[in-house]
């Protein structure tokens, strides 16, 4: 599921059972094709999602503290 930053779901994957890794279930759900987003998009993970090379941008060390004292 992907939510919008006012809280409204843009998308929902198909159901996945058993030991998929979120990995994968991105990967499979082509949620990441230009399809589904507008050219100047920000996708934001989790902290520990690997699938930095599918993303153009990786938070800078700065933006990272900065975004740690928000929380």
């Amino acid at each position: 599921m992907v939510c919008s930053p006012l809280g409204a779901v843009t998308y929902l994957s198909t159901v996945w059972g058993g030991r998929a890794s979120d990995v994968e279930m991105v990967r499979a759900s082509d949620f990441i094709s230009s399809k589904f987003h507008q050219p100047r998009d920000q996708l934001l993970a989790d902290r520990g999602f690997t699938m930095v090379e599918e993303f153009v941008k990786q938070l800078s060390p700065k933006e990272v503290e900065v975004s740690s004292k928000k929380c």
